[in-house]
């Protein structure tokens, strides 16, 4: 996981709870632009599921925007926050179980 340090390697890593058990997970933004959940098992992440793509010019925050997670539905569960450098838009892509949906503007900075 040392080459996800910086996001100029292989991608960026965050943590916030998406299955709403309490536990934060391991998120996994990849350069290509996937994002995978790796479960909370307690003791260790899981395998991964692929949740969302088309993200690779989110990654540093420099070219498109930024991603960041945290729960705007107050369910519990962590949704994707998607911040648009060029616009300012801040959109919320709620999380739907397995997938984060299409994503819903919130506010333009």
């Amino acid at each position: 996981w040392g080459r996800f340090v910086t996001g100029t390697d292989m991608g960026r890593l965050y943590f916030a709870d998406i299955t709403g058990d309490g536990k934060d997970d391991l998120i996994v933004h990849t350069n290509d632009g996937k994002i995978a959940v790796r479960k909370n098992m307690g003791t260790y992440f899981d395998g991964g599921t692929h949740w969302s793509a088309g993200w690779g010019r989110f990654i540093n925050g420099d070219d498109m925007g930024r991603l960041r997670f945290g729960d705007t539905t107050g369910d519990g569960k962590a949704d994707m926050y998607v911040h648009v450098i060029h616009n300012g838009e801040v959109s919320v892509r709620k999380n739907m179980g397995t997938y984060f949906d299409a994503g819903t503007l919130m506010v333009t900075l």
